[in-house]
């Protein structure tokens, strides 16, 4: 199953947590006007016989005004909605919310700690292999092993892992565990899980409410009791009654939490297989855990806010009275067996130091960037100097049958050669590049880097912007990061990933004046080129989303209503083939630039069989244009996306040949569809 379907099964898994989150309000409305009834029918002058109950209280209910009914409705569905809607805005800021809520500690990307350095170069492996920007890693103290991805697009995630787990799991269980966390950023489970999370909140606060009721009426109760005023009894029987309505729809919502949980964690763990071809990996984990041939390590926090995000961790992160209704995750035995169908738990123990030397020839072959002393050793390498993939896939690459469909493949897919892609590409970057992309002023000077112009006279105007608006160590850092940042032309986005981390500590007046630095940069010519936009959509989506043009969030079902924007999208990729600019003025026209642009664009065309779409003259097409097009076409359906990404791979390979601008602008604009794509470079050079 691919990327684009499991995005579609994410959308229906999502409509039915919102089908079954309004029968639990139905439920709770129904339950709430019984109680009222029950307390009108005991506190009215003609109290219900006890002889006469169920029907006393069916003809309560009919007694009830519609307009009460009308109103409990209401007060029901503005309480929980509101509570649920709060909770679910407080969380979607990004992964980071989250992993604040548990106690976790941001892990600084020089640091000097050996298990933490390892910890961040297989997250930076893992994110750069599957294009996406590297997300902030936090460290739970606690220790027993576990993790866990959070977040609501792969732009704002956030990974956390436990200090268990970094200090007992070799370096290839650590990679399949945080493979686990990715394959749930890419198959859509961080959203639903927030969602979950929102939900199970606003159905909550009904039991919370009636809480205070009762402690309320308690309290008034005490006061009159030597008195025949007991007027509190009726609020302290609402209070209970909303007391038991809220817990008992949250034991009903922990079971659909738990049961949906269980189903995404066996595809995590399948997907962290295929992601790394290697079942040792997070199968030593998942051992660990459960303790099969070494001293019981356990996945359980301590953390007060453990159970409420219990269903995003790697494994069972808290224990329950009804283990196997509520467990979030599956038995291990069974997790294990899935993974290792020749496992058995009782023949472990005599096999354990079998498995501690496996372990320990594996670790060996731990990335050199584990090392920071050893990269400019490992950048020497001739494999890792050249191109980012290995021999072998650079002759598969280079076959005649490699289309479209190849990458998209490979969209939300890790595989092992894109990891030792990844490897070598951060090998190959110079060390000073590494290190200011870590540190985070030097990753705001190495930014800017990224878009200063090639031409002398408008770069001295930059480097005149950037004197005026940066303090002096930044300014410099500039200069001395140029002429390094300009020969990896090909890695432009991939040194901005890098940075994104350390780009995420600034505050939120620090990230508003580099916004404006950065415009400033690229308004410098007064235009916009299409390199610039690339790396500022990135940057935007990664940093500050609330500034990317995002229309209403209605979706299309098929690419006819809007083949406009499609066309304008399309058009675009053709030019940025044969131009280095849409604007007539720095990049004239030829007779062959144009006909090559045609024929790209006929590619897509005859990709997405649709006739009617025409290329949109150069001298028509803006960057607003375009930044509005792409807007308009990222409300599609996964299954429409997936065919825009195939026309716009058509037009790139047409000519058999991957510019580093086409293909910078593409990941672009499929992290504007939410689509990452892996780095490629030309299949067919």
């Amino acid at each position: 199953m691919n990327f684009f379907e499991q995005q579609e099964r994410a959308r229906t898994r999502t409509g039915l947590l919102v089908l079954l989150f309004a029968l639990a309000i139905v439920c709770l409305i129904g339950a709430t006007c019984v109680l009222v009834a029950i307390t009108a029918t005991a506190a009215g002058p003609a109290p219900m016989q006890p002889g006469t109950g169920a029907h006393g209280l069916v003809n309560s209910l009919r007694a009830l005004p519609r307009e009460t009914v009308t109103g409990i409705s209401g007060l029901v569905i503005f309480v929980v909605g509101v509570a649920a809607l709060f909770k679910f805005t407080q969380l979607s800021g990004g992964g980071s919310r989250v992993a604040e809520a548990l106690g976790g500690r941001l892990l600084n990307p020089n640091t000097h700690d050996a298990d933490e350095k390892r910890l961040l170069n297989v997250v930076e492996e893992m994110a750069i292999a599957a294009g996406v920007p590297v997300p902030p890693v936090y460290l739970l103290d606690e220790a027993g092993i576990n993790a866990f991805a959070a977040g609501t697009t792969p732009q704002n995630a956030a990974i956390g892992i436990t200090r268990g787990a970094i200090a007992q799991l070799d370096r290839d269980e650590l990679q399949g565990v945080i493979a686990h966390e990715f394959s749930h950023i890419f198959n859509g489970d961080m959203r639903l899980n927030l969602r979950l999370i929102g939900a199970l909140h606003g159905i909550l606060v009904l039991g919370t409410i009636g809480y205070y009721l009762m402690r309320s009426a308690s309290r008034g109760a005490r006061v009159s009791r030597n008195s025949r005023d007991n007027g509190a009894m009726p609020l302290l029987f609402v209070g209970g009654g909303l007391m038991l309505i809220g817990y008992a729809g949250t034991f009903f919502g922990n079971l659909i939490k738990a049961a949906v949980s269980r189903q995404r964690e066996y595809l995590a763990d399948a997907s962290a297989v295929q992601f790394t071809r290697n079942p040792f990996g997070i199968g030593g984990a998942l051992k660990k855990i459960g303790g099969f041939g070494s001293d019981a390590a356990g996945s359980k926090l301590s953390h007060p806010a453990a159970g409420e995000f219990s269903h995003m961790f790697f494994g069972q992160a808290v224990g329950f009275f009804f283990n196997n209704l509520f467990a979030t995750h599956p038995p291990l035995n069974e997790r294990i067996h899935r993974i290792d169908p020749n496992w058995q738990a009782e023949s472990v123990q005599r096999s354990a130091n079998n498995e501690a030397a496996a372990a320990r020839k594996r670790n060996q072959h731990a990335s050199p960037s584990d090392d920071p002393a050893a990269i400019s050793a490992f950048a020497e390498n001739p494999i890792a100097t050249g191109s980012a993939t290995s021999p072998a896939s650079q002759q598969a690459a280079a076959s005649s049958d490699y289309q479209a469909v190849d990458i998209l493949e490979s969209a939300g897919h890790i595989s092992r050669a894109q990891v030792e892609a990844a490897v070598n590409i951060k090998a190959a970057l110079p060390a000073d590049i590494l290190t200011a992309a870590h540190e985070p002023y030097a990753a705001r000077a190495l930014v800017c880097c990224l878009l200063l112009d090639r031409d002398q006279l408008i770069r001295d105007r930059q480097f005149a912007v950037l004197q005026a608006h940066c303090d002096k160590p930044t300014y410099q850092s500039a200069q001395y990061l140029y002429e390094q940042v300009r020969q990896q032309e090909r890695r432009h986005l991939e040194i901005l990933d890098l940075a994104m981390p350390a780009l995420k500590q600034m505050s939120e007046s620090q990230l508003i004046r580099f916004d404006h630095l950065i415009a400033a940069l690229i308004r410098v010519d007064n235009k916009i080129e299409l390199l610039e936009w690339s790396l500022y959509n990135v940057l935007l989506l990664s940093l500050r989303p609330s500034r990317v043009n995002v229309l209403s969030p209605k979706r299309t079902r098929n690419l006819l209503p809007m083949p406009s924007p499609l066309a304008c999208v399309l058009s675009v990729i053709a030019y940025a083939g044969v131009y280095e600019s849409l604007y007539e003025s720095s990049a004239p026209s030829s007779e062959r630039g144009e006909r090559a642009v045609l024929q790209s664009f006929e590619a897509a065309r005859r990709s997405l069989q649709l006739e009617q779409i025409q290329l949109v003259p150069r001298s028509r097409v803006t960057v607003g244009q375009f930044i509005a097009a792409l807007a308009q076409l990222a409300r599609t359906r996964p299954s429409g996306k997936q065919r825009i990404l195939k026309a716009l791979l058509a037009v790139t390979l047409h000519d058999r040949e991957v510019r580093p601008l086409e293909m910078q602008l593409l990941r672009a604009i499929a992290l504007s569809l939410n689509c990452p794509l892996p780095p490629v470079d030309s299949p067919y050079k």
